[in-house]
């Protein structure tokens, strides 16, 4: 157990080190806001936790096709894969993106929404 925290500190802190420096590379008046930056890093160790959840081939292709802009031909050389392979897998990490911005929405919900009480009928 005490392994996989030191693996989870060290991934958090690669990826919070990549942020900054592509924070240092931008001009100071762009930079954005404290609390933005937190959300940024946040919703970034979200997406490398869904992707480590994943096969190893589904996220890779979806790095490649989503943040490196390669094409579906040249994701499909890489791994080996059919180009109709890449689409399946580029979709199911899709879909893995869409649960988790989903499981966001939820929590953000309040704990008790309020019950809808049907309108009153008008006399007929």
């Amino acid at each position: 157990m005490a392994n996989g925290m030191c693996v989870d500190i060290w991934r958090r802190r690669q990826i919070e080190r990549v942020w900054l420096e592509e924070l240092a590379s931008r001009p100071e008046a762009a930079a954005p806001s404290v609390e933005h930056q937190a959300i940024v890093v946040q919703a970034l160790l979200e997406v490398d936790a869904m992707l480590r959840g994943m096969p190893v081939k589904a996220a890779n292709a979806f790095v490649m096709a989503v943040a490196c802009d390669m094409t579906d031909k040249e994701v499909a050389a890489e791994l080996g894969v059919s180009t109709r392979m890449v689409r399946k897998y580029v979709a199911q990490a899709m879909f893995h993106c869409l649960l988790l911005e989903a499981r966001g929405v939820a929590a953000d919900l309040p704990r008790h929404m309020p019950h809808i009480v049907p309108a009153a009928s008008s006399p007929g």
